[in-house]
């Protein structure tokens, strides 16, 4: 006795679609599981065989003779696998988050190298210890030194103006 289901597939050129497959009209195709005799079974081949290019093609889906083993480690299987795939993405995902850290810290040191470098050059440009105290950089009042004057400054005197009332309409008659 063989145990077999069939699906109805329509005939779309050579193949199936992948929207069949995936469609609710294959899961509505299958038929039920039924044990049919080997007789029966190799009518039904001969019949699949000549149909396979009409639009009363059909598929004939033999369950093995050990069913409960076989779906619980196919299925089994494929949790296994999925789980596995899942733990490989989330280890690379891991890996690119590190790198990128990793990469972000050499590239602040490096930044934060190169300012040190322009820091020193410009202080010694200008005549500064290479290593600055903070009153050195920011002086204060207090720790300015006064500066030393090289010429006599003058003072320029401001002319002083008058401030005149705005001209009224009766100015232009007095001047008349």
């Amino acid at each position: 006795m063989h145990k077999i289901a069939i699906i109805k597939a329509p005939y779309e050129g050579s193949h199936l679609t992948r929207d069949y497959l995936k469609s609710a009209l294959l899961v509505q195709s299958i038929t039920d599981w039924a044990e049919i005799s080997a007789e029966d079974l190799k009518i039904l081949r001969a019949i699949e065989q000549r149909n396979q290019y009409t639009a009363s093609r059909f598929f004939i889906l033999e369950q093995p003779a050990s069913n409960s083993i076989f779906i619980q480690n196919t299925v089994s299987a494929y949790l296994i696998q999925a789980e596995a795939e899942r733990k490989k993405i989330l280890a690379a995902e891991a890996k690119r988050k590190k790198e990128a850290e990793e990469k972000a810290a050499k590239l602040k040191a490096k930044k934060e190298a190169e300012e040190k470098k322009k820091l020193a050059d410009l202080l010694k440009k200008h005549g500064m210890p290479s290593d600055p105290t903070p009153d050195e950089l920011f002086p204060t009042e207090a720790t300015v030194k006064p500066a030393k004057a090289t010429r006599k400054t003058g003072t320029v005197k401001a002319k002083k103006y008058e401030e005149k009332p705005a001209p009224s309409e009766f100015d232009s008659l007095n001047n008349s």
